[in-house]
């Protein structure tokens, strides 16, 4: 397990901090390691370096813990997980490869009350809501960052970027949002009015919302069609879909293509002829690439999900968050995608869109 042993991270003030950190915290890893207690192994002590590399300091419990603590009936039901000190989250601006991923502090102001309020809204519903997990194979419930999905989670942080409640805004920290993709669909039930009990869910997600978006606020027409087809017939699709978004994203102008833009389309493929192409694909938005634009995009996108989220808590629909995209029971699709495109028309009408509807058929379902 990793633990805090930094002193400037226990002894300061945070609204991020976590009630149980503090200089008490050292001495209890300490008493647990004491070889007259032997609870605790120190495994690691951690470091950091001004050029943004750092360990966390870790343990293990004994054999002694184990064989007093680990009862073989033990289960997630056992357990209680404390809520978060904070459910906003503001970073520090970009400035560099290793910068923007600090938390800074913030004073409240009505925003930020009114932001909080949001997310504390969905959180009470998702603490209460039907949310089932089958069992999986043995050793295999780990999350796509490597670590044990713990079913507990059920409570979402909203992070903003660049020190600005304008940029992101997405929500995060759920389990399910980190759970293997194949495993959600195969695992992930939610209760609802026809099966109580849970049943297979779906992902409604706004398709290509960001370039639609950037149309939007250069107040120019979306164009009809696939906007990521830049060559025609689909050809390359995915990877302009990639480039695309990474020319929104990107503060100043490429020199080279990202790597997986450039293992996806055909070898020998510049740079500069890829870039134009999609200028000129584009170009009554063209003034937004290479702004950093796609932070403000992705506040947009994650404001309609929020509005989207609490109008469909109070129907009582089982609707989860996960990024750019909302899940719920396949038999309430409907519903949800009348819901989604209802309220994204409120941001305006070059904004209103029908989501798609992602599910996974299995051969035998429970």
């Amino acid at each position: 397990m990793a633990v805090p042993r930094d002193a400037a991270t226990l002894r300061g003030k945070s609204r991020y901090k976590p009630a149980c950190y503090g200089l008490a915290f050292t001495d209890v890893l300490d008493l647990l390691a004491h070889p007259e207690v032997d609870l605790a192994h120190d495994l690691t002590r951690g470091y950091s370096y001004k050029g943004g590399h750092s360990a966390p300091s870790t343990i293990r419990p004994t054999d002694v813990f184990l064989a007093r603590y680990a009862l073989p009936d033990l289960t997630w039901r056992d357990l209680r997980r404390e809520a978060d000190p904070e459910v906003l989250i503001l970073k520090e601006p970009r400035e560099g490869p290793e910068s923007g991923k600090r938390r800074i502090e913030f004073e409240d102001t009505g925003r930020t009350k009114k932001l909080r309020r949001d997310v504390e809204r969905i959180n009470c519903f998702l603490l209460k809501a039907p949310i089932f997990v089958l069992p999986g194979p043995p050793g295999g419930d780990l999350d796509t960052l490597g670590q044990p999905m713990d079913p507990l989670r059920r409570t979402v942080k909203r992070v903003f970027n660049d020190a600005s409640w304008l940029k992101n805004g997405r929500l995060y920290g759920a389990f399910w949002i980190n759970m293997p993709k194949v495993d959600r669909f195969q695992r992930l039930r939610l209760g609802s009015a026809a099966h109580p009990e849970g049943e297979p869910i779906v992902s409604c997600d706004f398709k290509q919302f960001n370039v639609r978006a950037s149309y939007h606020l250069a107040n120019q027409p979306v164009p009809p069609g696939d906007l990521y087809d830049i060559e025609g017939g689909g050809q390359n699709r995915e990877a302009y879909k990639k480039l695309t978004n990474a020319m929104l994203n990107a503060g100043r102008r490429l020199k080279n293509l990202p790597r997986d833009v450039q293992f996806a389309l055909p070898p020998g493929t510049k740079a500069k002829d890829a870039i134009a192409a999609v200028e000129r694909h584009h170009a009554p938005i063209v003034h937004h690439f290479w702004t950093g634009v796609g932070f403000q995009l992705a506040a947009i996108e994650s404001a309609i999900l929020i509005d989207c989220l609490h109008a469909l808590h109070k129907e009582n629909v089982t609707a989860l968050p996960l990024h750019d995209a909302i899940l719920c029971p396949r038999s309430e699709a409907s519903r949800v995608c009348d819901v989604m495109e209802i309220v994204s028309g409120l941001y305006g009408e070059g904004l209103r869109a029908r989501p798609s509807i992602e599910e996974c058929r299995l051969s035998s379902e429970t």
